[in-house]
């Protein structure tokens, strides 16, 4: 009897002073499955920075399917089951590197490029091309070295690439420009390329010497008061030459068949006397067409003023000469005059160039 009681006021005395059961020392094939529910892992919206190998974390804010993660090494937690996943709109909270995750409702795939950082891949229609994602800007960051970024330009309205140095390119649609005429290929705003080309209609002096009746004076027409003078020395180069404003001396050129109204340039080569005068060359454009009258000229239009010294030849140039009423194959008339009249003017050559868009 004395040792019964003993024994009872023992056992009672251990259920008093416990208040917690160790599951690792105190149980035995543990069935969880009759209970109401269980939570065997700690969980938060972000992933702890230190855990022991073994631990085990579930993240509240990471896309369903990506939210347990196992400490593999200490204080380092890694996604369990880490692959392709897929949800309902992009992709939200951490991620580990290489993870996938697909958008089921816009048809987007996202890659995990660093930790915590999703970043978009491809952008598809369901039919048809797909749409490279990008800056939808003048242009993106620049990117680092060895990285070319690839974007849309909302402002050039085409497709561009931007390089490590800042240099931007824009992506082109090749055109066949093997036609006649067709010399070179422009690229237009909108990414399309478009053949272009010049034709060069030259004009000058020949080679001669001595006096001024020993010239030939080729395709220009010169008034009575601007004679042809040819120098006896090197390099013996002959020219128009007039004293006054009022004289006149033409040329004429025939509008190429390729040319459809698109910008005519042309550059004079002459030179002044030596006692430093300004002279300044004024050029007007007549055309004569098939079953026309003769050349209406347009309005005179000035070369720049130059001042000139010695024997120095300059070279004047007029990008946007006027040609209203001139078409292809037509005949265009070039009439040179001066816009000054002190000292005198002698004109070596002309060009005119017809750009052909």
């Amino acid at each position: 009897m004395k040792n019964t009681l003993c024994i009872l006021s023992f056992s009672i005395s251990i259920l008093c002073a416990q208040t917690q059961v160790d599951l690792k020392m105190q149980s035995k094939q543990v069935d969880f499955t009759g209970a109401s529910f269980t939570k065997p892992v700690r969980s938060g919206t972000s992933v702890p920075v230190t855990c022991g190998v073994g631990e085990f974390f579930f993240n509240t804010s990471a896309p369903a399917g990506a939210n347990l993660y196992a400490c593999t090494s200490t204080n380092t937690f890694t996604l369990q089951g880490g692959g392709f996943k897929t949800g309902s709109g992009a992709p939200v909270g951490s991620c580990s590197v290489g993870q996938t995750y697909f958008d089921t409702v816009n048809g987007n795939t996202w890659f995990c490029e660093s930790p915590g950082s999703w970043m978009e891949v491809l952008t598809t229609t369901g039919i048809g091309p797909f749409s490279l994602t990008g800056a939808n800007s003048a242009g993106p960051a620049v990117p680092a070295a060895g990285s070319t970024a690839l974007f849309f330009s909302s402002t050039a309205k085409v497709g561009q690439t931007l390089d490590n140095t800042g240099a931007i390119a824009t992506m082109v649609r090749p055109t066949d420009c093997s036609g006649a005429g067709q010399l070179a290929q422009k690229i237009n705003s909108n990414g399309t390329v478009s053949c272009a080309g010049s034709a060069v209609v030259e004009f000058h002096f020949p080679a001669g010497a001595g006096s001024s009746a020993s010239a030939s004076t080729g395709q220009w027409w010169q008034d009575g008061s601007t004679p042809t003078v040819c120098p006896s020395g090197a390099p013996y180069q002959c020219s128009l030459h007039w004293n006054s404003g009022g004289a006149t001396i033409a040329v004429t050129a025939k509008v190429p068949h390729a040319w459809n109204g698109g910008a005519v340039s042309v550059l004079l080569t002459y030179q002044g006397n030596g006692s430093g005068n300004t002279v300044q060359p004024a050029i007007s454009s007549g055309c004569i067409t098939n079953g026309g009258a003769g050349p209406a000229f347009n309005a005179a239009q000035n070369f720049g003023s130059q001042a000139t010294s010695g024997s120095t030849y300059y070279v004047g140039t007029l990008s946007g000469l006027t040609t209203t009423g001139c078409s292809a194959d037509g005949l265009m008339v070039l009439r040179f005059s001066r816009a000054d009249s002190a000292g005198f003017m002698s004109v070596a050559s002309a060009s005119v160039m017809f750009n052909i868009p």
